[in-house]
């Protein structure tokens, strides 16, 4: 080939490259044929508690028996990290399995938490878990179901079980109204309701209330609300000299951030008494 053709040659090719892509991109880019060889990868990462692994990452790792090609092409697979937000969620681009060289390739994904995704003493500091290999294909695929099934918990399970504990504070109960108690008392339930620090067993409601109790043949009605809904967890002060009341039988599955608050109804009047009372929260 003399120079002159060489030159015709490299300029052919360079103006085919320049607006029909090839594999560089151009003017006119083959992107429907880019496009199918790479898949956009979803999910949102909680551990079995419901809480995210938020600002942790996530690796993606080519699962292959030889040196992968893709659409005819060496490819290199993605090595650095990609962040989830706060809610534990991420995207990214990864080559479609069904479109690699050599065939029965998979993605294994690693995923990491954030130091201070759950704070002491509850955390259990960083943690990481691999899920099994998964096969990517198609425009897009959604993983959350995979990664939530493998992740590991970010509570420790070291401080075993908790008191959870509130009173009417200084202001008695009332004798006519219904009241909500949290860590002080309200007639207005939103106002007292305490959120529960992680998943748990809530049981052993315990109350006592100041002397004076109530008149003969009325009565407290205690009982533990989640969400806003009336439990099974229930226990009465009646009488002038009875000054506690406990329910050690029940008990109710709680989540994460599941709120949670003590009713009392009174009956016929009775006197105004200042009031405590406690649970157990075992994780």
């Amino acid at each position: 080939m003399n120079l002159r053709t060489l030159r015709w040659a490299i300029l052919a090719y360079a103006c085919f490259d320049l607006f029909f892509g090839g594999i560089c991109g151009g003017f006119f880019p083959l992107s429907p044929l880019a496009a199918a060889q790479f898949t956009t990868v979803s999910g949102t990462v909680t551990d079995p508690n419901g809480l995210p692994y938020a600002n942790g990452t996530i690796t993606a790792t080519l699962i292959t028996s030889a040196s992968p090609t893709l659409g005819g092409f060496p490819y290199t697979p993605p090595t650095q990290p990609t962040g989830l937000n706060s809610a534990g969620s991420f995207v990214m681009q990864l080559a479609d399995n069904t479109q690699l060289s050599p065939g029965g390739t998979q993605w294994s994904f690693k995923v990491c938490s954030a130091i201070a995704t759950v704070q002491p003493a509850f955390g259990s500091g960083p943690v990481c878990f691999t899920p099994a290999a998964i096969t990517i294909s198609g425009t897009s695929q959604n993983i959350t179901a995979q990664l939530t099934a493998a992740a590991l918990t970010l509570t420790a399970r070291n401080f075993g079980k908790i008191g959870v504990f509130g009173s009417g504070g200084s202001v008695p109960l009332d004798a006519a109204l219904t009241d909500f108690l949290g860590i002080w008392k309200s007639t207005t339930e939103a106002l007292v309701s305490l959120p529960m620090p992680f998943a748990g067993t809530l049981k052993n409601l315990q109350i006592h209330i100041g002397s004076g109790g109530g008149n003969a043949g009325v009565d407290y009605t205690f009982t533990v609300r989640q969400n806003a809904a009336s439990s099974i967890i229930t226990c009465v002060i009646s009488g002038t000299t009875t000054l506690v009341c406990a329910d050690t039988t029940h008990s109710i599955i709680v989540a994460t951030g599941d709120l949670i608050d003590i009713q009392c109804v009174p009956t016929a009047s009775p006197n105004p008494v200042n009031v405590n009372w406690s649970m157990e929260l075992d994780p």
